[in-house]
């Protein structure tokens, strides 16, 4: 399995939206492909879903595993591992994991546990920043994906990726 992300600083450049297309492109290659919305703002998940589709998802509650956030939200709270995804099928070859307006939330954790992984034995901080590898690993086993493709905002944060580069 690949991964690829598009990331730039700058938001409004086009990286959803050429995603997006690539997904596509690929899946009607018959490449099993699947797309994980690791942006707060959840661009993707509103382009590959209906605008009730995706109020549904955060809503409905005991969900687990239903977005990124709430596949990861044991690991930030401390009260668990990462829950295997739901992925929602949207075409031939072809998954969604949405994003989630709460994935902000594991952003503030991710910068408190990421100088902490430099420590010995620090297993929360070593969970907490692989916790979306791991999600990614799972989504791609899930359907036995050929491509995964990682739709990232533009945040200078820890999310956004350039600030891991630098820990």
């Amino acid at each position: 399995m690949k991964s690829l992300a598009l990331f730039n600083n700058k938001g409004g450049v086009g990286k959803t939206t050429l995603t997006f297309n690539i997904a596509h492109m690929l899946s009607r290659l018959g490449l099993r492909t699947v797309v994980l919305d690791y942006d707060p703002q959840c661009n993707i998940s509103a382009i590959f879903l209906s605008e009730q589709a995706l109020f549904d998802l955060w809503e409905l509650e005991n969900l687990a595993g239903a977005t990124v956030y709430r596949c990861i939200d044991p690991v930030r709270r401390g009260k668990g591992d990462v829950v295997p995804p739901k992925l929602v099928p949207t075409g031939d070859n072809l998954w969604l994991l949405p994003g989630d307006l709460g994935l902000s939330r594991f952003e503030q954790t991710l910068a408190e546990e990421w100088p902490k992984t430099k420590s010995v034995d620090n297993e929360r901080a070593l969970a907490v920043t692989t916790a979306l590898d791991l999600l990614s690993n799972m989504a791609a086993e899930a359907v036995g994906a050929d491509l995964v493709l990682l739709d990232v905002g533009p945040s200078l944060g820890r999310l956004g990726g350039r600030s891991q580069l630098r820990g």
